[in-house]
């Protein structure tokens, strides 16, 4: 740039951003070390020439020459003045990717979760922190390795993996996978397709669920052994979940078919207070438990059954929820009904 200066006959040039309404000087070519030039970019004078970059939105370039400017010579300084606007705008654009580069990379690195772009052979182009603390190496021994070797010690991907499930589909997958004994993963895996539609690579985002599913288990262990019927509602009333001794109680095949049904009109019998369940599901949702007797009706033959319902407000997949533990009574009524004659 300076021997360029020197062929257009520039003795003088002053690279002056615009950061924040404040003028900042990028480069300069020139002056003598400590020169103040700020005045003399105010007042060119005939010698001097000042091209705003991007309309002054950018910036602005002084050139200034060894005597009076002539038309032809800032027909010349235009030239070169947007020669060098181009050349800042260029390199502007580059730090600007870097430092984009660095917060992408820093706020992928600050996610928890296990996160590898990986190719159609599995091979692991690019991985975060939480991946590579999780394999015990750093980032970039995790490059170039097979993700099944790496992070689970496989010699081949794991059973039902999302990964290949998503790219043999070329859609989004999620499942549940177990990389080997006593370890339980959640993993998604999406596409990465170049702009013809091809599949490039699979971003994967997976996290270790082993605890988790292990009380889920539990749970449900506890959830179908216990003697009681048990319904999951919503706060509004739609069923969510029954336990398999509800099935077994109202005589129903399947969890699909429970929770389609109403309990005002598929599991009641017609002589219940209908109004009063309404007040006492209130309560429910209100923080109370209440408890009551209730003639309950088996969907599939319309046989009745005296049962006592107790109704509670729980937390069930992290929302509000009402839970209703329904208690076969229909021997303690009859034992209730024999007393009154002895």
């Amino acid at each position: 740039m300076e021997k360029g200066s020197r062929l257009l006959g520039i003795r003088r040039l002053a690279i002056m951003l615009d950061e924040g309404g404040r003028l900042i000087c990028l480069g300069k070519w020139g002056f003598r070390k400590g020169e103040e030039f700020t005045e003399r970019i105010k007042n060119p004078g005939e010698s001097g020439f000042v091209y705003l970059m991007s309309h002054g939105v950018r910036g602005l370039i002084f050139l200034e020459a060894s005597a009076r400017i002539s038309g032809r010579e800032k027909r010349l300084f235009n030239i070169f003045a947007r020669r060098i606007e181009d050349m800042v705008a260029l390199k502007q654009m580059e730090n600007k990717i870097k430092e984009s580069d660095w917060e992408k990379k820093t706020i992928l690195d600050s996610i928890v979760e296990l996160l590898i772009y990986q190719d159609a052979e599995h091979r692991i182009l690019w991985a975060n922190t939480s991946a590579a603390k999780y394999a015990g190496k750093r980032g970039e021994e995790l490059t170039g390795g097979l993700c099944y070797e790496i992070l689970h010690c496989r010699k081949e991907p794991c059973a039902g993996c999302p990964v290949v499930s998503a790219f043999k589909t070329g859609v989004p997958q999620e499942g549940i996978v177990t990389p080997h004994e006593g370890k339980q993963f959640f993993v998604r895996g999406y596409p990465v397709k170049s702009q013809k539609g091809i599949i490039e690579g699979i971003v994967e985002v997976c996290f270790e669920v082993t605890e988790r599913m292990q009380a889920e288990e539990a749970f449900r262990t506890i959830f179908n052994s216990v003697h009681d019927a048990i319904f999951i509602h919503e706060p509004e009333g739609e069923i969510l979940d029954v336990n398999e001794t509800m099935l077994r109680m109202y005589g129903i095949t399947s969890k699909g078919e429970a929770v389609k049904l109403s309990i005002a009109q598929d599991y009641s019998s017609l002589g219940n207070p209908l109004e009063q369940l309404g007040e006492w599901w209130q309560k429910a949702v209100e923080g109370e438990s209440p408890r009551f007797e209730w003639k309950a009706k088996r969907p599939v033959d319309g046989t009745v059954f005296d049962a006592e319902v107790c109704l509670k407000k729980i937390t069930f997949a992290g929302k509000d929820a009402i839970l209703a533990t329904v208690r076969d009574i229909t021997e303690r009524k009859r034992e209730e009904e024999i007393k009154k004659y002895f």
